[in-house]
């Protein structure tokens, strides 16, 4: 006996059940498809680099490094980053962070002529060094696998920090504070525990030491703020200076 109803003596409920199925199942397809796509990208440093270890200048030359994409789907716009690993307390210092995309599935780029000066990350005390690098450091893209992001370059040096620029001890005993930081490019410095006399200033640089923006300090004023907006986003170094050029602080500004 044949069972298989004829169209036209389907009643309405059948056909809506019938209809709600199609479209259910259409949509685990699409969902299932996306996921796909998105699991298909797994991002690791290439095994070709090549790089000159910090001089007397802190600078660190990354003539190339690769960027990989082992996985099947394209990925997006993620960043990379370049770290310092001190191989006698096994601790990791973020040094440059930059931004990478269009690599497609089972490709390499490369990033060329990376110099990043380590004076500029404060913090970061005299040992034996290696150079890493770091993909996807901030979770930008959706991957496979996460536990393969970062790997470290051959070869070891000796780091000591020293002064850029300003070697003068600051007499200033309040505090500076920050704010918002992370920030979408406005950012507020405030001075508390004691006035900053005119012409104190902050500073502004990038990754590559480069001064980028600045603003003084009045002395009638406990705050000041800076406009970095139409700048690249990413990751800044802010230098408090006192009106004498002695270094008060610094530190690290995310521009969002």
């Amino acid at each position: 006996m044949n069972n298989t109803k004829n169209k036209s003596s389907l009643t309405k409920a059948e056909r809506f059940v019938g209809k709600t199925k199609i479209m259910l199942l259409s949509m685990v397809a699409v969902v299932c498809s996306t996921a796909s796509l998105k699991a298909q990208v797994d991002l690791v440093p290439g095994i070709n680099y090549s790089y000159n270890p910090p001089g007397s200048n802190g600078v660190v030359q990354i003539v190339n490094e690769d960027v990989c994409n082992n996985g099947a789907g394209a990925a997006g716009q993620f960043d990379v980053v370049s770290y310092i690993y001190n191989t006698g307390t096994s601790h990791a210092y973020v040094i440059g962070d930059t931004t990478f995309s269009g690599i497609s599935g089972n490709a390499c780029g490369t990033i060329n002529n990376w110099n990043i000066n380590i004076n500029n990350t404060p913090g970061i005390p005299a040992g034996t060094y290696k150079l890493g690098e770091w993909v996807n450091y901030q979770h930008m893209v959706t991957e496979v696998d996460t536990t393969n992001n970062a790997g470290l370059f051959s070869g070891s040096w000796t780091y000591t920090p020293t002064a850029t620029g300003i070697t003068e001890a600051s007499t200033f005993t309040g505090q500076i504070s920050v704010y918002p930081n992370p920030g979408n490019g406005i950012f507020n410095f405030r001075a508390t525990g004691q006035q900053l006399k005119a012409n104190s200033r902050v500073e502004i640089y990038n990754l590559l030491g480069e001064k980028v923006a600045n603003n003084q300090w009045l002395s009638t004023n406990s705050q000041i703020q800076l406009d970095i907006s139409d700048l690249a986003k990413g990751m800044y170094l802010y230098k408090v200076i006192s009106e004498q050029g002695a270094l008060i602080t610094m530190g690290k500004l995310v521009n969002q």
